[in-house]
């Protein structure tokens, strides 16, 4: 029975895009990025406990987090702390892909189907859906919304009073409603000051994570899917997801090309299971899925209406 992270790799980007191996509920992972020092982690609950059902042998009924999970919904939970190395601009969190993925009509669809369930697990209607673009790299897909929609924000200018990620549960901070209107203070120049490594930011974000199995990389219990699980495969291919906090310059409006992102947090994550293929060079294709119909044309990439959903 599974309670470490072996079903998931993980590698955390650092300085010259180093990767730093990192695994689920082993500690922090110390990392720089363009614009940001700090650590990370990502606590993840076996599977067995999604129902917070009890084994009958209590020595495999007790796993890493347990008093932090058991009772609630959420299948994980991400945790950011740091400094910023300068103010930082417009920032975004979300997903995001390398490379782009072409998608059927029915994915398509499903498509729309789930991005209201994510804007209404992170209670923000704000959420950035860009497919991408065949002919551009520099377009990449992603999934994102603005950093005051992350579950839990702590802000302290004494270093020493910033609680430790490792812990257990973290203390209660901004909401999404006082970290906006942090965030929109400091984007027009108020808030902070941003000097000697301070403030030190935690940033706690589980949003969708009664939604999202990593360990089993599927959709858990879609609605639009009467409650059966969905593999992610069809939707991102054979190829890592990036889970990623950027800064943005430039137009917010516009489309988020590579050269307008500069990047607080950016971890490669993918099941071992499709690990050795991805680093075998395979083709990041999309699946099928079994209850659509795989006739319908390929859709090359959504209209610029279509990638901004705030419905």
């Amino acid at each position: 029975m599974n309670e470490g992270g072996d079903d998931v790799v993980m590698h955390v980007r650092g300085v010259n895009d180093s990767l730093s191996p990192a695994a689920l509920n082993s500690g922090p992972t110390e990392f720089e990025c363009d614009n940001f020092v700090g650590r990370c982690m990502l606590l993840h609950r076996p599977a067995w406990s999604y129902d917070d059902g009890e084994l009958h042998d209590l020595a495999q009924a007790h796993y890493p987090y347990k008093e932090h999970f058991h009772g609630r919904k959420r299948l994980w939970e991400w945790r950011i702390q740091g400094h910023f190395k300068r103010r930082p601009g417009p920032l975004y969190c979300g997903v995001e892909l390398e490379k782009y993925v072409p998608v059927n009509f029915a994915t398509r669809t499903l498509m729309r189907g789930i991005i209201p369930l994510v804007q209404g697990a992170l209670q923000c209607k704000q959420i950035r859906h860009e497919i991408g673009k065949e002919d551009d790299p520099s377009l990449r897909p992603t999934v994102v919304a603005p950093i005051w929609a992350a579950d839990n924000t702590l802000i302290h200018e004494d270093p020493s009073a910033a609680p430790n990620i490792a812990d257990i549960s973290l203390p209660a901070g901004y909401s999404r409603k006082a970290a906006r209107h942090f965030w929109d203070d400091v984007w027009n120049g108020g808030g902070p000051t941003f000097d000697a490594s301070l403030p030190i930011f935690t940033f706690a974000i589980w949003g969708p994570a009664q939604l999202l199995d990593l360990r089993a990389w599927s959709l858990r219990k879609l609605p639009l899917m009467w409650g059966r699980n969905l593999s992610l495969e069809p939707f991102v291919g054979k190829q890592p997801v990036h889970a990623v906090i950027y800064e943005t310059l430039g137009d917010t409006e516009a489309d988020h090309h590579q050269s307008q992102k500069v990047y607080v947090m950016d971890v490669r994550v993918m099941p071992t299971s499709l690990w050795s293929s991805y680093t075998m060079g395979e083709e990041t294709s999309a699946l099928s899925l079994e209850s659509v119909d795989c006739e319908n044309p390929m859709i090359r990439r959504s209209p610029s209406s279509d990638s901004f959903c705030s419905a």
